[in-house]
């Protein structure tokens, strides 16, 4: 308890410091450049050609792990046949599947 007002104190004068920075920085003014380097989200269909090192439509549990961490975690779910891969195609079947689920539970 002895720190909370000091810590409250710091905090306060760093208020001001933060929102004059930010007022004065020239990108929040100006448009960022076409070749702007902050980074794009990459679509599903992107990430997915992307983990597919093998360049086969198919993404292994491995390929998954590797490259595609959040498919890897369903690919059970999403490899409904078990053939030990998953394709763009089944990848939209289970989204669908999850959609009309949650739209039946409403």
């Amino acid at each position: 308890m002895r720190h909370l007002p000091i810590f409250c104190g710091v905090l306060l004068l760093a208020i001001p410091a933060h929102a004059q920075s930010v007022a004065t920085t020239p990108a929040a003014t100006t448009p960022a450049p076409a070749t702007s380097t902050i980074p794009r989200h990459q679509t599903m269909r992107e990430h997915f050609a992307e983990a597919n090192v093998t360049h086969d439509g198919r993404l292994t549990l491995e390929q998954a792990k590797a490259g595609f961490p959040a498919m890897a975690r369903l690919f059970d779910a999403i490899d409904r046949d078990h053939k030990g891969y998953m394709t763009m195609e089944d990848i939209h079947n289970y989204y669908e599947a999850r959609r009309a689920a949650r739209a039946a539970s409403n």
